[in-house]
């Protein structure tokens, strides 16, 4: 299954590079950024990934099909264990060769410090317990109380341990009964999202090759071709929803590796503002900026710029026509700096917030025309809590402002 999902994303990317589409900086973010990707030319390099020029991997051991496992201190990371990478390398007939390598799992020296940190918590919380319920007769409440807090951070991941057959003991075995089933329900939703997503793929790539044939048959009309067009930039839209619920249950999953690197936020922000503004001004809305130069922040820089992107995104298309978005990007002391997006839409709704913050999918997020803000808000917050980044989204009906704090590096 994980080599069709490589061989299907190197048919996208090859047909991105056949239609002129590879051009765009922002798109290449927005695709390839997660992959160890090299593309090349009749030995002329195309474009390398961000990850692909962090890892060197010896010619010798590229090959179709081949699993090589990486040292993290090769990719600006601390953490001493290894990140295995499964690498799929196809040649066109025109020259062109996509290399193309995805991370599978950690390795074994990462399951055992997780293993090792579960054992920690649990032997944490049972002593706290035994201690509390000998020593005090209210307290075991208290201590109940900032587990539960502390097991809904870990989606209900782990269990109480019930000592007794008392009123205390009843409540405890009460609680695993339920934090049984919210885990199995979040079992399925994540089960069925990377089902469905990888199952989509395929008969939309079949779609799509019929398509393009048709395309280029000379006794199609023109007419015909047309509509047929706008069927595969429908299929487009619909292969990057996918991407984006691919990377969301990554992300959840906490199977993302993020780079830690120092980087200029506000070259970045330059760069999102120059694409916006000719993309609010082709749907006749007005796009502003006020950006502080030379604000250097750390993190994934391709994760933040993506982030980013969908926030400014969500703002335009829900801006009517001749209302102003605005971004600012200042210091508000010496150690915080803001990325402010200001909107004149119709605001988001505190359902649809609430939803995308506690990782449930809701009616709520859908319209008669699908997908509203859930998805995409959901992702922001994904990568945003990865980074341990504090954010703040006012609403109303008038607009909305949505502020993330960065710290200075």
């Amino acid at each position: 299954m994980l080599d069709e999902h490589l061989t299907e994303d190197s048919e996208q990317i090859k047909f991105l590079l056949d239609n002129n589409i590879y051009s765009s900086t922002s798109l290449k973010r927005i695709l390839f950024e997660e992959y160890w990707l090299k593309i090349t030319k009749n030995d002329t390099l195309l474009y390398v990934s961000d990850i692909a020029n962090s890892i060197a991997i010896p010619p010798e051991k590229i090959a179709d099909r081949t699993t090589l496992t990486v040292k993290t201190n090769q990719i600006n990371f601390t953490a001493d264990y290894d990140v295995i990478f499964r690498l799929h390398v196809k040649h066109y007939d025109d020259g062109t060769t996509i290399i193309l390598g995805i991370s599978m799992d950690n390795s074994i020296k990462q399951n055992q410090k997780k293993l090792a940190t579960i054992f920690i918590i649990t032997l944490i919380i049972i002593s706290a317990l035994f201690y509390y319920l000998v020593n005090f007769l209210l307290k075991p409440l208290v201590s109940i109380s900032l587990t539960l807090r502390r097991l809904s951070q870990e989606k209900f991941s782990l269990g109480l341990v019930q000592e007794s057959n008392d009123e205390i003991g009843f409540l405890i075995e009460s609680i695993n009964l339920t934090f049984e089933k919210l885990r199995n329900h979040f079992t399925y939703q994540k089960d069925f999202l990377s089902i469905m997503s990888h199952e989509l793929k395929t008969p939309l790539s079949v779609i799509k090759n019929h398509i393009e044939n048709a395309i280029e048959r000379e006794d199609i009309p023109l007419v015909m071709k047309e509509k047929f067009s706008n069927d595969l930039e429908q299929i487009s839209k619909l292969n990057q929803f996918i991407h984006r619920l691919m990377l969301l249950t990554r992300l959840e999953d906490k199977t993302i590796i993020p780079k830690s690197i120092r980087f200029n936020l506000s070259e970045l922000a330059h760069e999102l503002c120059q694409f916006f503004t000719d993309l609010a001004e082709s749907q006749n809305k007005v796009f502003t900026s006020e950006i502080s130069n030379q604000i250097f922040i750390v993190g994934d820089k391709g994760l933040i710029y993506r982030a980013i992107f969908n926030i400014v995104d969500n703002a335009i298309k829900y801006t009517p026509e001749e209302k102003e978005i605005h971004l600012i990007l200042k210091c508000i002391d010496p150690k915080t700096a803001i990325l402010q997006i200001r909107d004149q839409g119709e605001g988001i709704s505190e359902e649809v917030i609430m939803t995308a913050e506690s990782s449930m999918f809701s009616k709520s997020i859908y319209d008669q025309d699908g997908i509203k803000n859930g998805i995409g808000m959901r992702l922001i917050i994904a990568i945003l809590n990865l980074h341990t980044l504090k954010y703040k989204i006012q609403s109303t009906q008038n607009g909305s402002i949505f502020t993330i704090f960065f710290k200075i590096a």
